[in-house]
């Protein structure tokens, strides 16, 4: 099995090698390896006697083992844990089998009218079925735990965790069994050391969201969050470009304070410094004169004077040119100011400044 799930990912991953750095594709192979690591292993713990007891026995360990293959990473990349993930998987894994198989048979009948007729009832009732429960699911409460952020390293030291613990239960080691209780310790120990970092930080963000400004001034866990009221509503939008970072430097998904960026004046204060915000309505209120800025976000404008270019080139202000700044402007920035200069947020993702 092992040989031809590698087979399998190798021929993927010849024929687009970007697939290595695909969510889905490492959540897909993670979740069979958990399956044919320790469902086996798991499963072995208890045979029921009833069948139905088989067949639920069997879905409670396939549903843990994959959980356990993808638990690691899937905190990484989504900052959160279904802590009903069994009650969910006891629902979806019947009826998502059913759904295959009834879609199946839907191809190879779907020329007879009243079959297919019938096939597509029950798909849909179905499928309306596993919608509702997952729904439920998800609203109930402390039905997902928020706000877990984890390091690439942090990772690996999990899965070594895991697999050291779950080997030393069947194999009933103690050296194995200490050998992940100092492991677990080692990564408490990190971070405890990381909090503490981050308590004597004062750093600056600036988030690539389209037609957004999106900026947060942090000291310590602390931290104004700068943006428009539309942005700070669209929870969609929080979570993936800002939120992920509220989790891992303050443990919150809310900010200690949010600011309206339309509400206030064209700049941002950061410590000592300040970041001015070039923008079309900025131009029309003030013109073009600049303040004495560290920083300058050009963003949703598509022309500037040359004076402020010539400013920009004998001064050494840092530019951080926005997402939706025009093309022929970006291009004429690059040509004309000195590359040490610029961040592009679009093409070097969110931009970071300790102060």
């Amino acid at each position: 099995i092992y040989n031809t799930l590698a087979i399998s990912a190798f021929i993927l991953l010849l024929i687009k090698p970007s697939f290595l750095k695909d969510i889905g594709f490492q959540l897909s192979y993670l979740a069979v390896l958990g399956i044919v690591t320790f469902q086996p292993k798991l499963r072995a713990i208890w045979y029921p006697k009833h069948k139905a007891l088989q067949l639920l026995w069997n879905t409670v360990t396939v549903t843990l083992a994959a959980q356990i293959g993808v638990l690691p990473i899937s905190l990484y990349y989504f900052h959160q844990f279904p802590n009903f993930f069994m009650i969910s998987n006891l629902i979806v894994i019947p009826l998502a089998f059913a759904l295959l198989i009834i879609g199946l048979s839907f191809f190879i009948l779907h020329w007879i009218p009243l079959i297919a007729e019938g096939l597509i009832f029950v798909f849909d009732s179905l499928l309306s079925i596993l919608n509702l429960g997952v729904a439920w699911i998800e609203n109930l409460p402390y039905s997902i735990v928020w706000g877990i952020s984890i390091h690439w390293y942090e990772v690996f030291l999990l899965y070594l965790i895991i697999v050291t613990s779950i080997v030393a239960f069947v194999k009933k080691s103690f050296k194995l069994l200490l050998g992940g209780m100092i492991l677990s310790i080692g990564m408490l120990l990190l971070n405890i050391v990381e909090v503490s970092k981050i308590n004597s930080e004062k750093k600056l963000f600036v988030y690539n969201v389209s037609n957004e400004v999106a900026v947060d001034v942090f000291e310590g866990p602390h931290n104004v969050f700068y943006t428009s009221s539309a942005m700070f509503e669209d929870e969609e939008k929080m979570l993936f470009h800002v939120k992920h970072n509220w989790f891992y430097r303050s443990g919150k998904e809310e900010p200690s304070v949010f600011v309206d960026v339309d509400s206030i004046q064209p700049y941002i204060q950061f410590g000592e410094d300040v970041m001015y915000i070039l923008n079309d309505n900025s131009v029309k209120s003030a013109g073009y004169q600049m303040p004495d800025a560290r920083i300058v976000l050009i963003e949703s404008i598509d022309f500037i004077d040359q004076s402020i270019i010539d400013y920009f080139k004998a001064s050494s202000v840092k530019i951080i040119i926005g997402p939706n700044v025009g093309y022929g402007l970006k291009k004429y920035l690059k040509k004309e100011i000195d590359p040490d200069q610029l961040f592009s947020l679009k093409e070097q993702g969110v931009f970071e400044l300790n102060f």
